[in-house]
């Protein structure tokens, strides 16, 4: 661990309030990955695992093979039915901050598929997946669905009516125009070759032709549409906004509505038969139906994350996706999670205590721990529920998590066990910072200042006026400390927390992060992708970054020199040479990331949402 103070805390600058939609699961057994990867190639996933970006599409070529395809590039394999998912790698995730999204997937056997999405990106397999080409498809729109009739002639559709054409595999494919300027959100074949196409303002488009044409249809709805089934050569579903199913047994010639008994937008349907199907859209809904969709039975998923894709395995099982995995085993009257997925809740803070312990702290109360040098971490279920923001153990194991409501927790044992104490405060306690075994800064909103000398078993307050939000605070030396917060604030005391005198920042941007390196070098990182650094303990401030749109959540530095920075869309920056100049890094996710904690070896951690926590071996030079 660095012997440097670094500051432990985070705030989510919605600030203020997140609804926390948690699945809890409780393990004394750290998870491990498979494989750990201790080189410094690149960011690795250590939770969730194999990875923690959302899920958008799927395709299951039987019941027990099939992909899943996502945000930042992502692509998940399985081969039993979804008990298990491998990641593989797309390698298109080092595009934009905030990654390549995967829009739509579609495989003609088990080795042979495709997987399409935004920037006109076209992936193309022929070993299942093992490895993934990138396909010049000639456009830079979405492309939101791709399906393939053989492995050779194939159809892509997306943004503004795009809808491209390959009869070589992908090799070259052909942009379709003057059909629609609709967004095209939907396309599926029959076995024979007749192709259906949907999306905006109730559009359906047919081709009898494998793809070759196609012609507009006229429909019932004007609802934009966004899924289809194409059951045989006769029978076609679709659905949409507004609880929207429409039937055709016709080859789409005719339609008919059918009430399903909810107005929450579809936008995926799959049908075993003529008979047997599931549908799945916002807020969780999934229904499911034994009689063609004479009748609809409805049920919700918890948390309800909207639900983005089902693929119907027999009359009994199901797999659908948006976010994580549902999976059911009766024919939809239950679900099971078993692939979770939180959209904004997770985790806010991380302490490395030394090479091999480590703390991250989140919502619902949730403390995870590793032993292992950040291979495997255990779930501790301390049983508090609290939405934790920040986190700091000294190197003597003593120290607190702090959270929502003036919750505090306490650790003497290197967090391995926590016990909660009184805070006498209600304010939202933000950012945490231990000096030694007994002296330790907490603060929070409404100029909350605490401090103990005590080892954190007693906190007593250091401000009585309100004031503005404080998010991070870091403990420099028994008598020095710094605060950072809204609208620019840096405050500083010389006196052991006795008096606070405001800085002059330079910014009203909020800050969110510091650091400092001993008592004269600081770094603060905040809102408007601003970093400030001070040699002078504070009394300036040069300005490092600024003038971007992002939230930079956090920071941490290992040397004067090494330092590390997260934020929003998981954006990661690494600097070499004390911040003159940072550089970008390729991050597997484009979830907001709130903290990070660079060791002295390089060893680096960053957490953020989705209970994300990423690992990298750095070699700077």
């Amino acid at each position: 661990m660095s012997t440097f103070v670094k500051k432990k805390n985070i705030i989510n600058p919605a600030f203020f309030f997140i609804a926390v939609c948690l699945f809890v699961g409780c393990s004394g057994d750290p998870l491990e990955p498979e494989k750990p990867d201790n080189s410094d190639e690149g960011w690795q996933w250590r939770n969730p695992l194999p990875q923690g970006n959302a899920i958008l599409r799927l395709y299951m070529v039987n019941e027990n093979i099939g992909t899943a395809v996502g945000r930042n590039g992502t692509i998940l394999k399985t081969v039993n039915g979804g008990d298990t998912w491998e990641l593989q790698e797309s390698h298109i995730n080092e595009n934009p901050v905030g990654g390549i999204f995967l829009w739509g997937v579609h495989f003609t056997d088990i080795n042979t598929g495709a997987a399409v999405g935004i920037l006109g990106t076209i992936l193309h397999t022929n070993n299942g997946g093992k490895t993934w080409v990138q396909q010049e498809s000639g456009t830079d729109e979405t492309l939101a669905s791709v399906f393939f009739v053989s492995d050779q002639v194939g159809t892509a559709v997306g943004d503004n009516g795009v809808i491209l054409n390959t009869v070589n595999g992908g090799l070259d494919w052909t942009i379709q125009e003057g059909i629609t300027d609709k967004i095209l959100e939907w396309v599926e074949f029959s076995k024979s070759g007749m192709g259906v196409v949907v999306g905006q303002a109730g559009t359906v488009l047919i081709s009898k032709d494998f793809g070759a044409t196609w012609l507009k249809q006229e429909t019932i709805t004007n609802n934009d549409l966004f899924g289809i089934s194409v059951v045989n050569e006769d029978v076609i579903v679709l659905v949409g906004k507004n609880g929207t199913i429409i039937r055709s047994e016709d080859e789409g010639n005719t339609w008919e509505t059918q009430i399903c008994g909810t107005k929450e937008t579809l936008y995926s349907v799959s049908f075993i038969d003529e008979n047997c199907g599931f549908a799945v859209g916002t807020f969780g809904t999934i229904l499911a139906t034994s009689n063609g969709g004479e009748s609809w039975t409805s049920s919700q998923i918890t948390p309800p994350n909207s639900l983005l894709s089902v693929c119907g395995l027999n009359e009994a099982k199901a797999i659908a996706v948006g976010g994580g995995v549902e999976r059911t085993f009766d024919g939809g009257r239950s679900w099971v999670n078993s692939y979770p997925y939180f959209h904004t809740s997770g985790f806010r803070g991380i302490d490395l205590i030394d090479e091999q312990v480590g703390v991250a702290v989140g919502a619902g109360g949730r403390i995870f721990r590793t032993t292992n040098g950040g291979h495997g971490w255990s779930d501790l279920c301390i049983g508090v529920d609290v939405d934790f923001e920040g986190v700091s153990i000294s190197e003597m194991g003593v120290g607190a998590a702090v959270g929502r409501g003036g919750a505090i927790v306490q650790t003497k044992d290197g967090g391995e066990h926590w016990r909660q104490v009184k805070s006498g405060e209600s304010q939202d306690l933000i950012g945490v910072s231990f000096l030694d075994d007994m002296h330790g800064l907490i603060v929070g909103n409404g100029n909350t200042i605490l401090k103990t000398i005590d080892g954190g078993s007693e906190w007593f307050p250091l401000t009585d006026e309100e004031g503005t939000g404080l998010y991070s605070v870091s403990y420099c030396t028994i008598d020095t400390a710094f605060a950072v917060g809204a609208e620019g604030t840096i405050l500083r005391t010389v006196n052991g927390g006795i008096i606070w005198e405001k800085q002059n920042s330079g910014t009203k941007a909020h800050l969110f992060g510091a650091t400092f390196l001993g008592s004269t070098t600081g770094v603060v990182v905040g809102a408007d992708s601003t970093i400030l650094r001070t040699n002078d303990s504070g009394e300036t401030w040069i300005i490092q970054g600024g003038g971007g749109y992002n939230y930079l959540m956090g920071v941490s530095f290992s040397s004067q020199t090494n330092g590390m920075v997260v934020g929003y869309f998981g954006e990661i920056m690494s600097t070499c040479d004390g911040g003159v100049t940072w550089t970008n890094e390729i991050c597997p996710t484009g979830k907001h990331l709130f903290d990070v904690d660079l060791a002295s070896t390089g060893h680096a951690f960053a957490v953020g949402d989705n209970f994300i926590i990423l690992e990298k071996n750095n070699n700077f030079e």
